[in-house]
């Protein structure tokens, strides 16, 4: 389910150097949860997903000049994390249920912020993150999930992922999307303030 450090280490020096294939894999293994974490302060998975892709963009531009002190993947979270901020205190909402989320997101940000080493913050976000993304894959009906490792780990477009599944693209993109659905609804519960 997860690189080991040694790997990610690799992965992400050999990315450094400029070796596209690399950074590939790490985006590959990332995205999808990234999206969900993602989600959970931006709200919409569209908005989410644009947030990560950015970040990812943003990283590989910087990339010789990235320091890390923890892992890659806390400082995918920070970055994520702080990209997700970044579009709050930056955006316009136009309904007050909508603005009163952000506010509540900003506000609890910067509470946790302001009282937690960003190292410790690093690490318990991308620890606690992934073990309640586990749990909350457990608990997709059985197509939901299989449709999403197919997606997610196997890195199967929707077609490839019908065709092995025995079941029509509309199929996979309802399953996929109600995977991510219910697995941002299970993360937003344990993230919440």
């Amino acid at each position: 389910m997860g690189l080991n450090r040694k790997t990610e280490k690799i992965l992400f020096t050999r990315a450094r150097e400029g070796d596209e294939d690399s950074y590939e894999i790490l985006f590959n293994h990332y995205y999808h949860r990234l999206c969900t974490y993602a989600a959970i302060f931006v709200k919409y998975p569209d908005v989410a997903e644009e947030v990560v892709q950015e970040t990812f963009i943003r990283i590989w531009e910087k990339r010789g000049m990235i320091s890390i002190r923890t892992t890659f993947k806390a400082y995918l979270y920070r970055s994520v994390h702080n990209s997700c901020i970044n579009y709050l205190k930056g955006k316009k909402f136009l309904s007050e249920k909508d603005e009163a989320f952000r506010n509540e997101v900003l506000k609890q940000s910067e509470v946790n912020i302001r009282h937690m080493d960003t190292g410790i913050i690093d690490k318990i976000v991308s620890e606690e993150f992934d073990k309640e993304f586990r749990k909350a894959l457990k608990s997709l009906p059985a197509q939901c999930l299989e449709v999403f490792m197919m997606c997610r780990d196997e890195q199967l477009s929707y077609s490839e992922t019908a065709e092995k599944m025995g079941i029509s693209v509309n199929t996979v993109k309802t399953q996929m999307k109600r995977a991510l659905s219910k697995l941002n609804d299970a993360l937003q519960k344990n993230f919440k303030g």
